[in-house]
């Protein structure tokens, strides 16, 4: 990753060419444009977010929201474009005001408040909403993918493998995972399971297995 792509690009090919100087400017009008680069579309942008746990393209991706609902591309604007998109599908539930406060894209601000059942409602709509396809498809697949590649493979929780796909969160004194399962009777379930308040110094590991402990719970349930 760099601060400033243009001009790392624009450094490395003067370095090919023997050009030992680069300085930012407008092209004549009428120069030939030389080669051309094109962002990935969002959809796989937010795939590979989701996947990976990718943070720093979360916070991009958060500055493109801002953009597109006229706010300035910033933390504060990240946030504030993100809750004008994402209130209004949240409206229908009649969810408080306080379901949803974010500081920035990537919800590593420890200022972020959002109550699980406000991930469970989103998770659940993009369930149904094509328009939401790329959030399921990035989703990691227990025991399989992404951030949940090595969960899910062992002990009791390897029932779930292959069913449970859901994006992890740690912070400090915070793990939590949110996704869907499909149940043993075939329902298909949105959930967010969120350990906040953890004790200093308590295993990242032990809270992530209580967690897939219930998700695997869900899982294997018989929910009508």
């Amino acid at each position: 990753d760099v601060a400033d792509p243009a001009m790392d690009t624009g450094r490395k090919l003067a370095a090919l060419v023997g050009v030992g100087t680069v300085v930012r400017g407008v092209a004549p009008a009428g120069a030939a444009q030389l080669a051309r680069v094109s962002s990935p579309p969002i959809p796989d942008l937010v795939e590979q977010m989701l996947l990976r746990s990718d943070n720093d393209l979360a916070e991009a991706l958060g500055r493109h929201v801002a953009l597109a609902t006229s706010m300035p591309a910033t933390f504060d604007g990240a946030a504030a474009g993100i809750s004008a998109a994402l209130v209004p599908l949240l409206a229908p539930a009649a969810l408080p005001a306080q379901a949803l406060r974010l500081r920035d894209a990537s919800g590593l601000s420890p200022l972020n408040r959002v109550q699980p059942v406000a991930i469970a409602r989103l998770l659940a709509l993009a369930a149904t909403d094509p328009r939401y396809g790329a959030v399921l498809s990035g989703l990691p697949v227990g025991g399989f993918s992404g951030t949940l590649q090595e969960r899910f493979r062992i002990g009791p929780s390897l029932g779930a493998a292959g069913v449970v796909r859901g994006k992890t969160g740690t912070l400090t004194g915070v793990s939590a995972l949110a996704g869907l399962v499909r149940t043993r009777s075939g329902r298909l379930l949105a959930f967010d399971l969120t350990a906040d308040g953890l004790p200093a110094g308590s295993s990242t590991k032990a809270s992530q297995a209580a967690l897939d402990a219930v998700a695997t719970a869900l899982a294997s349930c018989g929910c009508p």
